[in-house]
């Protein structure tokens, strides 16, 4: 059996203060951090720089090309700073994981550069002469977890956590300025949901707001300084604000499962927790022409979108775009048919089926099937450090109805939950955190 309350960061292990230098667990955390909520909070905290920047037409351009090479410059720090550390043993997920990224290259290389599909009607998302950094994109947000995986002991999870609060409430007040000044052309109405900043789009910005609204969440309820407890309320209401005001609803989704998930997995009693959340359903549905109203005094786009969920079961046209991919995937059973970086059908696994047929399919299936069966895992057993984990958590309700594999970061999370399934495997020096 093993422990409860596991600790997997560098306070589970009483001599990593010694092996690794306050710069090296400095570098390792900010690479953590850059891997798990990087791109939206630096964006974020850039957005007063942003005025005029026209994120539709990839003008951010100016400012995220620098950061992937900042991003690349830590990331290679953390991999040569540690060096007292092997590789794990690789499980069979993580080995999983790099197939999978081996036939995206391949498809990536195919598509680009020797069949191009700019003819297909299901290639509408491609960027003349951006052929590099379609093959390129993947790889960005693979490389950073390699240092992850090798100085995993060398991350200070709980200053990281302090840091995306800090940092990430400054980002969601820059954003809520930006928002401000757009506001007659991004929520005006449903099809003025263009962009919500400057820097971000609308689900960018959803996804921000739902990872900060997670974070503060966590910190309310494991840290016991009484700063940081009233600090995080202060993010958590600021960034649920975004979250709506954003207009996305998959990020609304996700916080909600994530907050019911983590309750009832706290809360062992099962009969408790059907009773509540038949409860919460059931309020809802009494209750929701309210809801929808107060949400409108945020967001009229997102209290829109929301009618027509609840009213209709709408999905924003996407059950006639999976099925239109689907078939297409049927007919290229073995080898698939393109990219999904140039055809976004709004569903992770039939990235994977139209990217390179049945075995990325396949293999993608598996790592969501595994990554959400190793968060409930995980949770249950109170990994002390485990707020990323809800994070991932947050993003895999996503890869139904939003995430494309390289549309939203997604294969970070998944490698990180794997590490962590590592480390429960082969380390030895896990041990309960003295509170």
């Amino acid at each position: 059996m093993l422990p409860q309350n596991l600790s997997l960061g560098m306070n589970s292990y009483s001599g990593t203060r010694s092996v690794f230098s306050k710069f090296t667990v400095f570098i390792c955390s900010l690479n953590f951090l850059f891997a798990i909520i990087g791109y939206p909070l630096v964006m974020a905290l850039l957005s007063p720089l942003g005025a005029g920047v026209n994120i539709d037409l990839g003008e951010n351009a100016i400012f995220t090309y620098p950061y992937r090479a900042v991003q690349l410059l830590v990331a290679g720090l953390a991999f040569f700073l540690v060096r007292t550390r092997p590789f794990p043993k690789l499980t069979w997920s993580v080995s999983l994981l790099g197939i999978f990224w081996g036939l995206y290259f391949m498809r990536a290389f195919w598509d680009l550069f020797i069949s191009p599909p700019y003819g297909s009607p299901y290639a509408w998302d491609f960027s003349p002469g951006k052929e590099l950094y379609y093959i390129c994109y993947v790889f960005l947000d693979f490389l950073p977890l390699l240092p992850i995986l090798k100085g995993w002991e060398a991350i200070n999870f709980e200053k990281t956590l302090k840091w995306i609060l800090v940092f990430g409430g400054v980002g969601l007040l820059f954003s809520s300025f930006s928002m401000q000044m757009q506001i007659a052309e991004s929520w005006s109405g449903e099809i003025g949901r263009v962009s919500a900043t400057q820097m971000l789009h609308t689900q960018a910005l959803g996804g921000f707001g739902c990872f900060m609204a997670i974070a503060a969440f966590w910190t309310f309820f494991n840290l016991p300084s009484f700063f940081w407890k009233v600090f995080s309320v202060f993010v958590g209401i600021l960034a649920v604000y975004m979250m709506i005001k954003a207009g996305s609803r998959g990020p609304v989704f996700g916080f909600a499962v994530v907050v019911v998930t983590w309750f009832s997995i706290r809360n062992k009693n099962a009969a408790i927790t059907l009773i509540l959340g038949a409860f919460a359903v059931g309020f809802v549905l009494v209750f929701q022409d309210a809801l929808v109203d107060l949400i409108e005094q945020i967001s009229p786009t997102m209290a829109h979108r929301m009618r027509l969920t609840l009213e209709g079961g709408d999905t924003g046209g996407r059950e006639a775009l999976w099925m239109d991919y689907w078939r297409e995937c049927l007919r290229n059973p073995i080898f698939g048919f393109q990219l999904e970086r140039l055809g976004h059908p709004h569903c992770m696994i039939i990235d994977g089926f139209m990217m390179f047929g049945l075995l990325a399919g396949s293999i993608v299936s598996v790592l969501i099937l595994v990554g959400l069966w190793f968060v409930i895992s995980s949770l249950r057993r109170r990994v002390s450090d485990g707020w990323w984990i809800l994070l991932l958590l947050a993003s895999l309700t996503q890869v139904f109805t939003q995430s494309g594999f390289s549309k939203l970061a997604i294969q970070a999370p998944l490698l990180l939950l794997f590490i962590l399934q590592t480390k429960i495997r082969d380390s030895s020096h896990l041990a309960v955190r003295n509170k």
